[in-house]
């Protein structure tokens, strides 16, 4: 080793250089840490690096992402003010800051947890960090890159170049894919649903839409239409003498479109309000951030690479056309039937969809009411759902956010959200948590099905995130290839994997994997699932360990080496079971083998969590009659 190298405590490499770094092999107490979520490229290093010791960094990323949430919604926020064109700006993913959409914060995270490594190394030791993203490696060269304590390996200015080569090539791919789609839309709708405007009213009624996605969920049986997100609220306010429509998504899957035909007396289909000059101004918007020499510092970093990183992906992915074509046929749809439209109720996420429909219904038709429904729990380091300094200035936002009960109610108000603008309505999505009549899981037992003759079952929740998703689904299928039997008549274990529906199986997992014939997916509703389940595995960001433990059914959250977003909440005074890869079968053999399954919570505790749905709050929500919300309202404390 070369006294130039034994001075160094952190080398810098990429996954391609991890084991060709030189005078690092041999230093005393060598260790490593990989930061990216590629988990099959993270195993190929693991196995390059073998001789070293590896260091997880999951649990101090996701300690140093609460102290970094703040500043960075503020930095946003600050940016957000120096943008001329609200519609461009919040019809990007940087300016959600989801990290569903981005990982520009988890890179931001990386890049600070490599320097307080600098600045905290032992004298004794040297870590060697594998950087998966080449714009942070370039953005902590020009940090360290005369910095004696960091080395770095490969040439992350090279691969910079090579991956803004990528995406260069990759926009005009994106923009033939986005035209062409669009335009199949388009026509397939106008086909499917006629060309003339609908949404007629009787006398001078106006009517209440309700914005819902279009996915196979919505037609669980032939001839129906249900909507999972909002639940009877049509029923309640149809009963209360409104007229209700529903105003559609703007992707809608053309064999979905063909389902819709039988509906389409009462539905606003979005598409069909497309034209294709709408299509060639969506593909002509460019995204740039302005001003970007003067918004990149972070406080001690400079992050224009990041942000240059942002741009070229915001071409290059298709998103933000989608994006402005939505907010093209969302004006034409104010325009024409706003004046027959007295609110729209939407699911409030905060998303870039939900930003350019207010922006479009404020300029066109600014008389209807917006209310944004918060229909599932909002985890803590979910960024979408939390705002920067005085960000509600600039951000548009619904009349009203009605949130689904007390909890989320406050982390709302926490979040910077407008306290005059929150109202609790109840959980709409989970009211079958409060039936009396839902079957608790030991019921089987009551009623002579013993396990031995059912056997147990394990529920798997995936989430949307796929380096989360493919994480656990990898580690699950590889630890039980072998099934998993508690007893010696006892059937084996049975797991049933229930993705989210925008995330299935072959976005996640690339690899060709057969399932042992004790593990199979399921769409089913947690609502019918929950009541034969022994035991929830999950791992985040999802809401799902939320409904199984306050239907009585036991929780165990599977930790990976990554940022964990919804981490935080604790439930009857402790945390939730957790368990890792290594202590993955260890954790549910014993939860399985338990002596009693735990009670369900009582009604108090699931009201505090998914409210109870109060039919007069959102009375007033749709009609404005504001009076009688106060007693609902967030108060100060």
């Amino acid at each position: 080793m070369t006294p130039a190298a034994s001075r160094v405590k952190v080398w810098v490499t990429n996954p391609r250089h991890a084991a060709r770094v030189p005078g690092w092999r041999s230093s005393e107490g060598a260790k490593w840490c990989y930061l990216g979520t590629d988990v099959a490229r993270k195993a190929r290093v693991a196995t390059q690096l073998s001789f070293a010791t590896p260091v997880p960094v999951g649990e101090t990323l996701t300690r140093l992402a609460y102290e970094l949430k703040q500043p960075f919604l503020d930095w946003l926020a600050v940016m957000g003010r120096a943008q001329p064109d609200p519609v461009i700006w919040w019809g990007s993913t940087l300016a959600s800051r989801s990290p569903l959409q981005t990982d520009i914060f988890l890179l931001v995270c990386y890049a600070e947890l490599v320097h307080r490594w600098i600045e905290q190394a032992a004298p004794s030791s040297s870590r060697l960090v594998v950087i998966e993203d080449p714009w942070l490696a370039v953005v902590l060269k020009r940090r360290y890159g005369h910095d004696r304590r960091v080395g770095f390996s490969g040439s992350p200015l090279r691969s910079c170049l090579l991956d803004a080569a990528v995406w260069l090539l990759r926009t005009p791919l994106t923009t033939v894919r986005t035209l062409l789609g669009s335009i199949k839309l388009m026509l397939v709708a106008r086909v499917v649903c006629g060309r003339r405007d609908r949404l007629g009213t009787t006398g001078t009624q106006r009517a209440v839409l309700l914005y819902t996605w279009i996915e196979a969920r919505c037609f669980p049986s032939p001839g129906t239409f249900a909507d999972p997100w909002t639940g009877r609220l049509e029923e309640i306010l149809s009963a209360r003498g409104h007229q209700v429509w529903r105003l559609t998504a703007l992707d809608i899957p053309a064999r979905l479109l063909m389902r819709l035909r039988p509906f389409a007396e009462r539905l606003v289909v979005t598409p069909r309000y497309v034209r294709f000059r709408d299509i060639v101004r969506s593909i002509s918007c460019q995204f740039r951030i302005h001003r970007r020499d003067q918004v990149s510092r972070f406080g001690e970093w400079n992050l224009a690479p990041l942000l240059c990183r942002a741009q070229l992906q915001e071409w290059g992915l298709g998103r933000f056309a989608h994006y402005q074509l939505l907010y093209f046929s969302m004006c034409r749809i104010a325009e024409r039937l706003g004046h027959k439209v007295q609110c729209l109720v939407y699911p409030f996420e905060n998303q870039p969809w939900e930003k350019v429909s207010c922006l479009a219904w404020r300029q066109e038709a600014p008389q209807v009411r917006l209310v944004g429904y918060q229909h599932a729990w909002a985890p803590p380091l979910l960024l979408s759902y939390f705002l920067g300094a005085h960000e509600h200035e600039i951000l548009p936002l619904p009349d009203r956010i009605v949130a689904n009960s007390e909890f989320n109610l406050r982390l709302l108000r926490a979040g910077g959200y407008p306290p005059e603008r929150l109202v609790n309505g109840g959980a709409l999505r989970h009211e079958y948590l409060h039936s009396a009549a839902e079957r608790h899981p030991n019921r089987l037992i009551e009623r002579g099905l013993t396990r031995q003759s059912r056997g147990w079952v394990v529920l798997v929740t995936l989430p949307l995130l796929a380096p989360q998703a493919g994480s656990l689904f990898a580690d699950l299928v590889e630890e039980f290839q072998q099934p998993l039997v508690l007893g010696g008549d006892e059937p084996p274990v049975m797991f049933i994997m229930k993705c989210h529906p925008r995330l299935p199986a072959e976005l996640f997992y690339h690899g060709k994997v057969r399932l042992p014939a004790w593990m199979s997916f399921s769409q089913e509703p947690m609502r019918t699932v929950l009541p034969r389940t022994d035991l929830l595995l999950y791992i985040g960001p999802t809401s799902s360990w939320w409904e199984a433990w306050l239907s009585g059914v036991p929780v165990l959250k599977y930790q990976a080496d990554l940022l964990d977003i919804d981490s935080g909440p604790t439930i009857d005074g402790g945390a939730v079971h957790t368990c890792s890869r290594d202590t993955l079968r260890f954790a549910i053999t014993s939860l399985l083998g338990a002596a009693a399954p735990r009670q369900r919570p009582g009604p108090q505790r699931i009201e505090e969590f998914f409210g109870r749905v109060d039919e007069e709050v959102w009375t007033a929500v749709v009609t404005g009659e504001e009076p009688t919300l106060e007693s609902h309202a967030v108060t100060a404390g």
